[in-house]
């Protein structure tokens, strides 16, 4: 009865050694780390032949028959650039699920000098990435949420910043101390990004509530536009909370979504919510995303007529 090869054993272990290490991070692995566990170039290459590792970028590779994901794209752009590398801007804020972020490719930034070309990755280089800005997030090296934000006023437009800032605000990823902290060190002159971001909070009162959704920026940013009064965010009346309000008037706004209230129970709740404010005689305007869309003028028009009414003579 024949045996099998002393090192074919061997050959299964650096196997196992290289899959348990790859399923620690989204089924990737680097060319360094099959060397590592044990195996060598030619052996590395003869599984690159027979499809059982999957290249991905230069030097690192995918567990065949491993399902592709977002974030394993980020990491394995990570893995490539180098030591340092981090996700960061929208890929930053899509890790840490900023409000109204979209990411199309994978963008990271890398220290230094060094700036890889990598096929569908967005690169930036910076000479200064501390410690204290970098994080982990979904196993993923990524800039921390006040980082982000800073970096997000590069690549996006003002309003796109303030939806990120809320959000993060809301769910307590950032504070306004660390944000100007995050200013003082990062924010000199010539700072890309700086500016918007220092802008959106200097014009805003730290002791304003946070917005809680897309809808509630866009709204907020329709009557601001319009040059109306800005109303109190996340009033409370009577244990009911209103989007926005206007209380010496006893006007509300609520912003209607239908992901927030499109179910039967919460057309129920939003019905009984507004026979109490009515009962307490206060006045609710209701908003949707299609008018701060497509009909801001009619949103200005509704809030001015409201509130010259309510106005006291």
């Amino acid at each position: 009865m024949s045996h099998p090869p002393a090192w074919l054993g061997d050959v299964k272990t650096v196997d196992v050694q290289l899959n348990r290490l790859a399923a620690r991070q989204y089924s990737l692995a680097q060319h360094d780390h099959a060397l590592e566990v044990g195996m060598t170039p030619r052996q590395v290459q003869e599984r690159l032949a027979a499809g059982i590792l999957v290249p991905v970028h230069r030097g690192v590779y995918r567990m065949a028959g491993a399902p592709e994901s977002v974030e394993q794209s980020l990491l394995a752009a990570c893995m490539a650039a180098g030591q340092g590398s981090v996700a960061s801007h929208r890929s930053a804020a899509a890790l840490w699920r900023l409000r109204g972020i979209e990411c199309r490719h994978p963008e990271i930034t890398v220290p230094g000098t060094a700036c890889p070309t990598l096929r569908s990755v967005v690169v930036h280089r910076t000479g200064r990435l501390e410690p204290i800005d970098v994080s982990r997030c979904s196993r993923i090296p990524v800039t921390t949420p006040a980082r982000t934000l800073l970096d997000l006023g590069a690549v996006l437009e003002v309003e796109g910043v303030e939806s990120a800032l809320e959000d993060a605000l809301m769910r307590r990823l950032v504070t306004f101390e660390l944000l100007g902290r995050t200013l003082s060190r990062l924010g000199g002159p010539g700072r890309r990004g700086a500016g918007v971001l220092r802008g959106l909070i200097e014009e805003r009162d730290p002791a304003t509530a946070p917005t809680q959704s897309v809808l509630e920026d866009g709204l907020m940013r329709v009557l601001r536009q319009g040059g109306l009064p800005e109303p109190v965010r996340q009033y409370e009346v009577g244990g009911l909370r209103l989007d926005f309000a206007y209380p010496h008037l006893r006007l509300g706004i609520e912003a209607d979504s239908r992901i927030w209230h499109g179910g039967r129970l919460d057309v129920q709740r939003n019905s009984d919510k507004g026979n109490v404010l009515v009962a307490r005689g206060w006045r609710v305007l209701h908003f949707t995303w299609g008018d701060v869309r497509r009909r801001p003028g009619y949103i200005v028009d509704a809030v001015a007529r409201e509130l010259v009414l309510a106005w006291p003579a």
